[in-house]
């Protein structure tokens, strides 16, 4: 990567990481160790100028600690036929990720249902996701989120100009001599505010998805050119004549 790429590219993950700080994610009371994994993962995706790969880490962190409107599975409902315990702590449950119900699963595993403990399902709920998911799910879903973003070499490449251009820093991949620092991409450009974290968010899967859209159309087009137009012509042998060919 050139000197001047490689620090638009720095400089764009360390402005995805601080904006993340900023996030709604981060305002909730999570457990300090797990909050450092994640961060220590994304700053050496920035350190090594990979933006893509940043906001994977970040976006597998969020999800694994975000709550996520959902209906209530059929494992929650039948657990809740065992433990009793009221509809509103079912909504807590059914909003938290599958790895936080798994553990409150076995936690209450052996109770019966001789009394309601809603109180004490959603307390033990509400502590064990402010634990943050193990990290190897999350390094997991990352890799899974980063080779969604970005399968390939051009893939990468496309994303990261895109994502350069939104951050207006595009112009330091082109010059050496250009000052690069974690603020550039904090001022408005062309009146257009710069992005917070759910903006940037939204921005990547557009385009990544934008990009698949154009790989489908390049396989497509490939394939119809090397499909047949036509039947070949038959054999003309001696005596016989066909469409277009000469009589003998």
């Amino acid at each position: 990567v050139r000197r001047g790429r490689r620090r638009a590219l720095e400089s764009a993950a360390r402005y995805v990481v601080g904006e993340f700080r900023e996030s709604p994610c981060m305002q909730q009371p999570l457990e300090p160790v797990g909050v450092k994994a994640a961060f220590v993962a994304a700053d050496g995706h920035a350190q090594a100028a990979d933006p893509i790969a940043a906001i994977a880490e970040l976006a597998a962190f969020e999800r694994g600690v975000g709550f996520q409107s959902a209906a209530p599975s059929m494992a929650l409902l039948r657990f809740q036929e065992k433990v009793p315990f009221n509809d509103k702590t079912l909504s807590y449950l059914a909003s938290c990720p599958q790895w936080v119900q798994q553990k409150v699963f076995r936690v209450f595993r052996l109770r019966s249902r001789d009394e309601d403990i809603s109180y004490e399902v959603y307390k033990t709920a509400r502590w064990v996701r402010w634990q943050v998911e193990p990290e190897e799910l999350r390094t997991a879903r990352a890799q899974q989120i980063r080779r969604f973003l970005a399968p390939d070499g051009v893939s990468t490449h496309r994303l990261e100009d895109a994502l350069l251009a939104r951050l207006s820093l595009r112009h330091l991949s082109d010059d050496h001599t250009s000052p690069a620092s974690d603020s550039v991409a904090a001022a408005a450009v062309g009146g257009v505010a710069a992005p917070n974290w759910d903006e940037l968010r939204r921005f990547v899967w557009a385009a990544a998805r934008e990009r698949q859209a154009e790989r489908k159309a390049e396989v497509a087009a490939r394939t119809a050119a090397h499909a047949p137009t036509s039947a070949p012509p038959p054999i003309v042998g001696p005596g016989d004549t066909h469409a277009g060919a000469p009589p003998e």
